[in-house]
């Protein structure tokens, strides 16, 4: 019911950090993938619901990343994946209250 909630939806709590974490661009022209069934990560490296769980904390909060960045000559500073996901502004998501915008990046 959760992800089939209109409201959730407008949001944007679950799609947001999506669209940020699913494939991730890097500096050198590689690609990571979030362990997820929707991106293009290798399912043959999840051997469990435990095993994708740790894979997934680990790809969020101890993997850091050199995003690529058209505007850059120089790779950016390499920053946990987790610091990528900002915050959900409600001037351009209306559906999300004053206190869920406040506390959007946790949310997500």
């Amino acid at each position: 019911d959760f992800l089939l909630d209109k409201e959730m939806g407008m949001k944007r709590l679950s799609s947001m950090p999506d669209r940020i974490t699913n494939a991730i661009s890097l500096s050198d022209g590689s690609t990571i993938f979030r362990p997820s069934i929707i991106s293009g990560y290798s399912l043959e490296l999840i051997s469990s619901l435990e095993d994708w769980w740790k894979q997934w904390r680990d790809f969020m909060f101890r993997t850091k990343v050199s995003t690529y960045s058209p505007d850059s000559c120089n790779a950016p500073e390499p920053e946990t994946v987790y610091r990528l996901l900002s915050p959900i502004m409600r001037s351009k998501y209306p559906a999300i209250t004053v206190e869920e915008q406040a506390i959007s990046v946790q949310l997500q």
